[in-house]
């Protein structure tokens, strides 16, 4: 919600603008056909970008000024592909409208890490013009890089700090990350959301401790004496593909299958749920079979 409204906001003092600024670039008209309109018009984009970020509102139905558009001309003529840098509001499908007149408003973000370059050149906005940049303008952008950096440093070091005393520090890249064998990982959550990053199991004694008796005995402890016999257990696997969930189910090279905590706890919340649990599971196996 808080970034829904710092962009409502942005939108907002971009509509109200009377004349361009350092941040607001106005166009009252542009022809998508032009491309003289094209070309100013990512050059201010870029100007915005390399000054920390603006916004242009343009005029007239320009139903082509989506984000998906925007992004493709600006990556066509800077050779720079930056995802998230141009928010078109609103999204879809008609403009903002203010005093009677039809806007579109160009959010555009700050540019990071290097400056936009346009033909070889960094723009930037001088006041209310776009010009080439100079070099007091490279300065303000490494200085405002080094704020950003040292910004990003601090959250992350708040976050070492916050943690319990005793905690591991495991550093992995961003996105979808690949696998990251940790020797030290004797205990851990498993989780079914494949940007996870991937941990080597240390011992599955300590995150499947469980036998077949275990289970039953664990199970017959919460639902009453009875409730879950070892036939029952076993039809659940079948049924249910248990022994694809790794989060439940690992067999070791040698020995009998080993359980998790997270499967006690399933059988015992579905059973709750559902009084016939364990007699559909029968039913539906011995199905299978008689096919």
């Amino acid at each position: 919600m808080a970034g829904g409204s710092a962009r409502q906001t942005a939108v907002e003092r971009a509509l109200s603008a009377t004349r361009d600024t350092a941040r607001v670039v106005l166009r009252p008209t542009f022809d998508p056909d032009d491309p003289a309109d094209w070309d100013a018009f990512v050059a201010d984009v870029a100007a915005l970008a390399n000054s920390g970020g603006g916004a242009v509102v343009v005029g007239g139905d320009n139903g082509v000024l989506d984000a998906g558009a925007v992004a493709a001309e600006l990556s066509r003529r800077t050779d720079d592909d930056r995802p998230g840098l141009v928010t078109v509001t609103p999204s879809a499908p008609e403009p903002a409208e203010h005093d009677g007149a039809t806007r579109t408003v160009v959010l555009v973000a700050a540019a990071t890490v290097s400056p936009l370059l346009l033909d070889g050149r960094v723009l930037v906005r001088h006041g209310a013009r776009t010009e080439p940049a100079r070099a007091a303008d490279l300065e303000r952008f490494v200085a405002r890089e080094v704020r950003r950096a040292r910004r990003e440093w601090l959250g992350e070091m708040a976050k070492v700090t916050r943690a319990p005393a005793g905690s591991q520090v495991v550093v992995v890249p961003p996105g979808v990350s690949p696998p990251v064998q940790v020797e030290v990982a004797e205990e851990f959550r498993v989780v079914d959301d494949p940007k996870a990053p991937a941990l080597g199991r240390t011992d599955f004694d300590r995150t499947h401790p469980y036998r077949e008796v275990d289970v039953v005995r664990l199970v017959s402890t919460e639902l009453g004496a009875g409730a879950v016999r070892h036939y029952d257990v076993q039809c659940v696997r079948r049924v249910y593909d248990v022994d694809r969930q790794e989060k439940w189910f690992h067999r070791p090279k040698f020995g009998s299958p080993q359980y998790s905590q997270a499967f006690v706890d399933w059988l015992v919340s579905s059973a709750r749920n559902d009084g016939g649990f364990f007699t559909d599971a029968v039913a539906r196996d011995q199905a299978r079979h008689r096919t």
